[in-house]
């Protein structure tokens, strides 16, 4: 009897591992670190970077999985282990270390990926009909409510588009739009859109659906005022340019202005917690610091709110 959790245990999570071990090398990070970041032993680190990704990948499933499928999952593993790291380098808390990675576990189940490669490994599977073994409890990890939640982001996100000039509003790094749970509290509690919202000519375009889980700091920002205000659960990322100010002065938009939320971001949060009443704030203007870019958050209740603050600031005509 093989179960789908051996795969992930005995092949995904140590290839996983080895991925990791070897970019924080390349970083110059040494073995030492490595082992403590990871949880092994130093040893266990460097017969990480002796392995190859080829065979890492292959041995534990060798004959049993056809190069489609090892191919799928080394582009997972690949994109995984750079966003680990790149949590690692940075320094972010384990909690959402491992929480990224779990959601990406369940998103393998999810999206059937996993349920191929146990039917690979347990022919005798393949005999059950509608088999959900893979996916657990279908409602408890895509419940109606996250239906709905991934649904409405993109339906807003295409009213968004229909915005003229929207498209010199979205930010070099990206934009993002993110929504969130009744009463979030955890990055899976909120849905955006992974890889940001780009700039393609004069149009805006997403790299991914939406997926809860991801985009830590736009999500981190999110909670932090659901928390302050639990209606507030809508929140858009747009340039922080020169006019915009005069804009939502010129319309009575309600909004607050900040410094280095992305290079000091407890302190400018603790600060805001004490002397803003996010029951009438809409948007936060961050001028940032140094070599960081000046990004503005528009936030509201409900998305016929989000969609009213930002037609608001793109249609209204400042006065002469």
């Amino acid at each position: 009897m093989r179960f789908p959790c051996e795969y992930v245990a005995n092949t995904f999570l140590p290839g996983l591992r080895v991925r990791i071990a070897q970019k924080m090398s390349m970083r110059g990070y040494p073995q030492t670190k490595i082992a403590l970041l990871l949880g092994v032993k130093q040893p266990v680190v460097a017969s990480y970077l002796r392995k190859t990704l080829d065979e890492t990948d292959k041995s534990p499933i060798a004959g049993i999985l056809d190069e489609t499928d090892i191919s799928t999952i080394t582009g997972i593993l690949d994109e995984l282990a750079e966003r680990m790291t790149s949590d690692f380098v940075k320094g972010n808390d384990l909690e959402t270390i491992m929480r990224t990675i779990c959601t990406r576990c369940k998103k393998l189940r999810m999206d059937n990926i996993l349920c191929s490669i146990h039917k690979k490994l347990l022919p005798a599977i393949a005999t059950i009909q509608r088999c959900t073994i893979c996916r657990g409890d279908i409602e408890s990890l895509q419940s109606l409510e996250n239906v709905k939640i991934l649904q409405s982001l993109e339906v807003t996100l295409t009213n968004i588009k229909e915005i003229d000039n929207i498209s010199h509003w979205i930010p070099e790094i990206g934009a993002q739009l993110a929504t969130c749970r009744e009463k979030a509290e955890y990055l899976d509690d909120v849905a955006s859109f992974p890889g940001r919202i780009i700039k393609v000519k004069d149009d805006i375009k997403t790299v991914s659906l939406p997926e809860f889980g991801f985009s830590k700091t736009m999500s981190t920002l999110l909670i932090w005022l659901h928390k302050i205000n639990p209606k507030i659960k809508w929140i858009f990322s747009i340039k922080n340019r020169t006019e915009l100010k005069m804009k939502l002065e010129n319309y009575n938009t309600p909004f607050i202005e900040t410094m280095f939320l992305d290079t000091k971001w407890n302190e400018t949060l603790n600060s805001l917690k004490s002397h803003c009443n996010f029951s009438q704030i809409k948007v936060i203007l961050d001028t940032s610091g140094p070599g960081y870019e000046a990004i503005a958050y528009i936030i509201a209740q409900e998305v016929d709110e989000l969609l009213e603050i930002t037609k608001s600031i793109f249609l209204n005509k400042l006065n002469p």
